[in-house]
């Protein structure tokens, strides 16, 4: 009895462990996507889709709201959810971009 209560509880022990390391892995792993397409979004405002690396995103830039000269700030929102248990993960930036021309 006692050695079948042990079992019980070391593999259910070992089963949270390896959840808990999946979890990890995908927060890695989305850590590194969203800083990625944060380096490498384009600076014009619009909305741009895609699946990679286990994940679907989804970038957003933003209409400038504070213009400064030529230039402006721009808010980059990227939301990642993942295929396989579809937690979602969100990256906010801000960046310099042209200001928008008056109309």
């Amino acid at each position: 009895m006692i050695l079948a209560a042990t079992l019980v509880c070391s593999v259910s022990a070992t089963h949270g462990s390896r959840l808990a390391s999946d979890a990890a892995l995908e927060l890695r792993r989305a850590n590194e996507l969203g800083g990625y397409l944060v380096e490498t979004a384009p600076i014009s405002p619009g909305k741009t889709s895609g699946q990679t690396q286990g994940f679907a995103w989804t970038l957003q830039v933003m209409d400038p709201v504070n213009a400064f000269g030529p230039g402006a700030i721009c808010e980059r929102k990227i939301v990642l959810t993942g295929l396989r248990d579809q937690r979602q993960f969100t990256v906010r930036a801000n960046a310099v971009c042209p200001a928008a021309k008056p109309a």
